[in-house]
């Protein structure tokens, strides 16, 4: 591999370690042969491997835990959640008393019905749960936020334009377009299309190319799904922890 045994050096730096005993022979057969460099065959033969398979990997948009608060490889929080919930809680109120919560526990105070109910509307995070291929996940508590609660939050908008949780080779993935469009987990094949993903800095969108729609969600029910973009849903506003604005600037 010549020179480019550094870029595999670089991914698994362990392999300079490994024993691989005498490659005198080798060496010298190539040289008889007057064989190529490892160069030349990446640029003659697999000139557009590195389009796909990059020596170095260019940067992820963003990262992190992401959330109806929301931004890039790591949490992906939703807005609304954040901002939404005192309005929500009792706006919706079923209890016989107009300034009682919606979820309510047998005996609790008002004060009490609504701390709880507060609590179970904001910071909300989507959680793909470890879950498998082609199955549908949503949101939940924010870890972060939740000391006991447990997930899988972390996720990457990663320089293939797809999102994935982090560390696990599945996407997030949508096959059509219609109002609540599923959003479901498929293996990445880095080939954009379904998995073609854009994060809108200035308008906290996650934009589905392929389609043309938003991600949204409802808080109550904690689903995710697909609908038209509209800057007027909060619902539809995600924040990262981590966003990569230049990479984003040149998208």
């Amino acid at each position: 591999m010549d020179e480019y045994k550094e870029y595999l050096y670089m991914r698994r730096p362990h392999y300079r370690d490994l024993e691989v005993g005498n490659l005198t022979e080798q060496k010298n057969l190539r040289n008889r042969l007057r064989c190529k460099p490892f160069k030349w065959f990446m640029e003659v033969v697999a000139f557009d491997q590195p389009k796909k398979y990059p020596p170095v990997e260019p940067p992820d948009y963003a990262k992190g835990e992401q959330d109806v608060r929301h931004i890039s490889q790591e949490i992906l929080r939703n807005v609304d959640t954040r901002t939404f919930p005192i309005r929500k809680c009792m706006r919706n109120s079923k209890h016989p008393y107009s300034t009682m919560p919606i979820y309510c526990r047998s005996g609790a105070t008002i004060e009490e019905c609504l701390i709880e109910c507060i609590e179970g509307w904001s910071n909300l995070c989507i959680d793909t749960k470890n879950k498998g291929q082609k199955e549908r996940f949503g949101l939940e508590k924010c870890i972060k936020d939740y000391a006991t609660q447990q997930g899988e939050q972390q996720f990457v908008l990663s320089w293939h334009k797809d999102i994935r949780p982090l560390k696990r080779n599945l996407c997030f993935d949508v096959s059509s377009s219609e109002k609540y469009a599923p959003v479901v987990l498929w293996k990445c094949h880095d080939m954009q299309g379904n998995q073609l993903w854009k994060y809108e800095v200035e308008t906290n969108h996650l934009i589905h190319l392929l389609t043309g729609g938003c991600l949204d969600c409802d808080s109550q029910s904690r689903e995710i799904f697909m609908n038209p973009c509209d800057q007027t849903r909060e619902t539809q506003k995600w924040s990262f922890e981590t966003v990569n604005f230049t990479v984003n600037q040149n998208w």
